[in-house]
Order: structure tokens, then sequence, then C-alpha cells
């Protein structure tokens, strides 16, 4: 005869109470015989044909290469341990990953993003993180990462850090579309295109720093906010300029002549006023609405 135990999600199977650990199990029966099977809690496993998860403290790692198996928060390995996950990794050669895989992992707030050959989302419904998207205050792109795929970090309204690497080439339509809190992004050398309504509804980006010497391409509709402060290489100011749409930026500033840190003020006792500080060459100025104010309330 042949046995086989199965246990339920987020449990595996460990052994047979006569300490065999076949499973499933041919048994040659000649008398009454009575197995049970033991199971303890998983905290890593396969996820995919070539995909495996690990929980390692609070930090949910997914490795491997290929798609991940379509779960949802009911069917997820990491079921009975959403409330432990407070950060997320997605490994270099991941390609595909169910909007409803973590959304049941009410306690993430930041993701460590470096897959390299992630085919973008139809639209932002089918998004990995979608169903957690206004949990999410920290995201980091790999230094291997090119491309952000189109509607990755849409409607995060919660996000206020973003790091991306200087491998970065292309930012896919509507990346960060939605992201209401997020105060200033930094790009680095390498970027060549950004496309459409990738910074769409992103109200507070008040400080834009471009590395790339040669102004990337990018859509009318790329940025929600040209009222904001543009850094770019003082050696292509002028082809900032003169471009159809970096030169709508009211304010374009050299990334050498810059000293800038910002800092996000509480405004929920302000009726929908967006307002931060900002130390700019040593001066203490408070930014609201887009308008510059010294610290009296003088308007610059």
């Amino acid at each position: 005869a042949q046995i086989s135990a199965k246990p339920n999600i987020g449990y595996h199977f460990v052994q047979w109470s006569d300490g065999n650990t076949e499973n499933p199990r041919t048994l040659e029966l000649t008398q009454d015989t009575f197995l049970t099977a033991e199971f303890a809690q998983s905290f890593s496993g396969q996820c995919g044909d070539s995909l495996y998860w690990e929980l390692v403290y609070t930090t949910l790692h997914i490795t491997g290469s290929g798609a991940m198996y379509n779960y949802t928060s009911d069917t997820a390995p990491w079921k009975l341990l959403v409330s432990s996950i407070k950060s997320l990794t997605i490994a270099e050669d991941v390609t595909s990953i169910e909007r409803s895989a973590f959304s049941g992992c009410t306690a993430i707030e930041s993701i460590v993003w470096s897959a390299k050959k992630y085919a973008n989302p139809a639209n932002k419904e089918v998004a990995p993180f979608y169903d957690i998207r206004s949990q999410i205050k920290s995201f980091t792109f790999g230094e291997a990462v090119e491309h952000i795929p189109a509607y990755l970090c849409y409607g995060m309204d919660n996000l206020t850090s973003v790091t991306t690497p200087n491998s970065l080439k292309t930012i896919g339509t509507s990346a960060f579309e939605g992201c209401a809190r997020l105060g200033k992004i930094s790009l680095g050398t390498g970027v060549e295109e950004i496309a459409a309504n990738a910074f769409a509804g992103c109200t507070r980006l008040y400080d834009i720093y471009c590395h790339a010497v040669y102004p990337p391409f990018v859509d009318e509709s790329s940025f929600a906010n040209y009222n904001a402060y543009l850094y770019i290489p003082c050696d292509s100011k002028r082809d900032y300029t003169l471009d159809p749409v970096w030169g709508k930026f009211q304010h374009i500033e050299c990334l050498s002549n810059e000293e800038t840190d910002v800092e996000n003020v509480d405004t929920s006792s302000q009726q929908q006023t967006n307002c931060q500080k900002i130390i700019r060459n040593g001066q203490l100025l408070i930014l609201r609405d887009g308008v510059e104010y010294t610290v009296m309330g003088q308007e610059l």
C-alpha cells in the first residue's frame, strides 16, 4: 500500500511516527499498522519552478529565477508568517510575481528590488505590489537594475524614500504615479528615458537630481510639478533648458552649487497644504505648495 501526507499551507512534512521520512511511502502490510505524520511550520521553501523563499528575522527573501507560482493571500506559503514580514527582497532573475502574492503581508514597509528581467505589467491592477501599495515607505533598487517596470510603485502614497543606482537607464510608464509623499528623487548618470506619467501625481516632488550629462527623453506627462527644483550637471544646463520638456522646469540649478536637505513637515492640521522644510545653501526655508518662504513667513 502507498500512503502520503499532505501538509496545510505554511507547514511541511517532517517524518512518520516510526521515524521514516519517505513521503509518499510504500508499505507492505502484514498486520494492523498505525502511523501518524509529523509536520512543522515552514520558514522557507519553493515558490516557483526555480524560485525560492526564506524568512530571515523579519525579511522575506525571494531568490532563484523565473516566475512565481500564482498565489493569493490564502495560498501563499508564507501565509502564517505575514505579521512577521516587515521587509521584502526580490532577486535579480525574478521575472513575474502575482499581484496577490503579498496581499496579506500587512506589516511590509520596505522593499529591495534587484530584478533585471521583470516584464512590464499590462496595467496597474496586475502590478506585484498593488495590494500593499499604501504600506510601502521605502523602495531601494539594486545596483544592477537598468529598468524600473511600469506601474511598479504605482499608488504608493506613503512612499518617502527611493534609492536608484547609476546603472538605471529607463523608468516605465506610471512607475511612481500617485506617490504623493515622495519629496525628492535622484537619477544617476545612465538614465536615458522616463516614460509617460512616470511621476504623475507626485505633488510633493520638489527636488529632482538628474546626473545624466545628456537630457533623458521624457514625456510631457512624466512629471506633475514643473515648479520643482531640477538639479543637473552645470555643463549640461543649456541642453536641459532648451529641451522642450526639461526646459519647462521653473527652477534649474547646477548640482555642484546645491546643498539641500529635505524634511517632511506634518501638515495634518492644515487644509490640504503641501509643506516642507528645506535647507538650501545653509539657509532654512519653508516650501509650501511650490512657493518658498523664509522662516519669518516672507515669500521669496
